[in-house]
């Protein structure tokens, strides 16, 4: 091969790779979330752009969701990770990294002193309690990783997860949202999580949906709500706390000030709590937002809702 073809072919991915730069990089964010490209190639590209172009201090947010990596993408992914000194926001939800992806992604953005990730986006990864059990050392151990915003939906997390989490979590005195929803904790695992909550003094978006607290998970929880003075958003969708959870929710929402969404969606609530729903609408002018929706209302319970969803100020709702 003459030097000039080399030279030619060196222009031409120079080239290339410029173009995808302008395609993909906008104002400090790569964007290739379901790019429809091998987790290699992604990587690959990566690599050449981030490293190439020296964009690993201006990047500051990475969007990669949906997509799939294999351990040993993930590896070298982790350590292209940890040369970008700007970044603050990386989403890697819908990869199917498993906990060993996981364990690999956070040993990488905790040997970087120069790493202030603040929105980590983790959910549908299936990570297990094992990958729960490699995050909470890094969340503990690591106070550049000033978490504000934690999502670890969807990662079929148990209860066993969820007490090797907590202690870490105490320890995220800036963390503000987080996301547990479609796991599998219940009594135990919330137990654990109410443990720590009153210690998270920057919280403000709580979302348990589509667990199975029950009704006594859901009274461990309104024992500490009074307690997370920031707290603006609720959600215990779908996890069968019935009439006498709901009641225990609904009884301490008066003292929770800063609270405006409360979603008690598909929770098996009737015409029971209907008393305890009218009162918290009376008392709580804060409350702008309260989902009722999949419920076990009657007809009378609907139209008692309905009026009482009319109070000033009128409180956004659903009940079907």
């Amino acid at each position: 091969m003459t030097k000039k073809r080399i030279m030619s072919q060196s222009k031409l991915f120079k080239d290339y790779y410029a173009a995808v730069l302008r395609t993909y990089f906008k104002e400090g964010t790569i964007d290739l979330r379901y790019c429809n490209m091998e987790g290699q190639e992604i990587v690959k590209l990566l690599e050449k752009v981030v490293l190439v172009h020296s964009i690993n201090t201006k990047l500051i947010r990475l969007n990669l969701r949906g997509n799939q990596f294999s351990v040993y993408e993930v590896n070298r992914l982790a350590k292209l990770l940890g040369q970008c000194s700007a970044l603050t926001y990386l989403d890697l939800s819908g990869n199917m990294i498993g906990a060993v992806g996981t364990e690999s992604i956070m040993a990488a953005l905790t040997q970087y002193s120069s790493l202030a990730i603040k929105h980590l986006n983790l959910s549908d990864n299936n990570i297990g309690d094992a990958g729960t059990a490699s995050l909470a050392p890094a969340l503990t151990q690591y106070s550049s990783l000033a978490i504000k915003h934690l999502n670890l939906g969807y990662n079929n997390i148990s209860d066993v997860g969820i007490e090797s989490l907590a202690p870490a979590l105490a320890q995220c005195s800036s963390l503000a949202h987080l996301d547990l929803y479609g796991n599998k904790i219940g009594l135990n695992g919330t137990e654990s999580l109410v443990s720590v909550l009153g210690h998270c003094g920057a919280l403000t978006h709580l979302n348990l949906n589509r667990n199975n607290i029950g009704p006594d998970g859901a009274e461990k929880i309104a024992g500490v709500l009074p307690q997370c003075k920031a707290l603006a958003h609720l959600n215990l969708y779908g996890n069968n706390i019935g009439n006498i959870g709901a009641e225990k929710v609904l009884e301490v929402i008066p003292q929770c000030k800063s609270l405006t969404h409360l979603d008690l969606v598909l929770n098996n609530i009737n015409d029971r709590a209907l008393d305890a729903i009218e009162k918290v609408c009376k008392q709580c002018p804060s409350l702008t937002y309260f989902d009722l929706n999949c419920n076990m209302f009657s007809a009378y319970g609907d139209m008692i809702l309905t009026e009482v969803f009319k109070i000033q100020p009128p409180i956004e709702h659903q009940t079907r």
